[in-house]
């Protein structure tokens, strides 16, 4: 998985939708997947939802997405992604990428 800042806080995930289950057996009922993102130490929120290419998956995808990050702040944001099932089975998430935000303008000059 790659994470792509586009401008101050908007970013676009870019990864492949899995095409087998855990156990390496195909995958026949992918419902979508989940961008995740964490500001600093706080809580892990789901920033979108994007649903699977179809039931198989193996796709490759990108989705845009805001960053939690308010305005006057300047944060480190992990980012992954994960798949989910259509019965809500959830995989263990992508490799984590780490992106600075900076939404915090310098103090002025003097």
């Amino acid at each position: 998985m790659e994470v792509i800042v586009k401008n101050t806080n908007n970013v676009s995930y870019i990864y492949q939708e899995p095409s087998l289950n855990k156990d390496g057996s195909p995958l026949r009922d992918l419902k979508e997947t989940r961008a995740y993102a964490r500001v600093g130490a706080g809580p892990a929120s789901v920033v979108k939802i994007q649903p699977a290419s179809s039931l198989t998956g193996g796709a490759n995808a990108q989705v845009d997405a805001v960053l939690p990050v308010l305005e006057d702040q300047e944060a480190d944001v992990a980012c992954w992604t994960t798949a989910v099932d259509l019965v809500g089975n959830e995989s263990i998430p992508s490799n984590v990428v780490t992106v600075r935000i900076d939404r915090l303008a310098p103090a002025n000059p003097i």
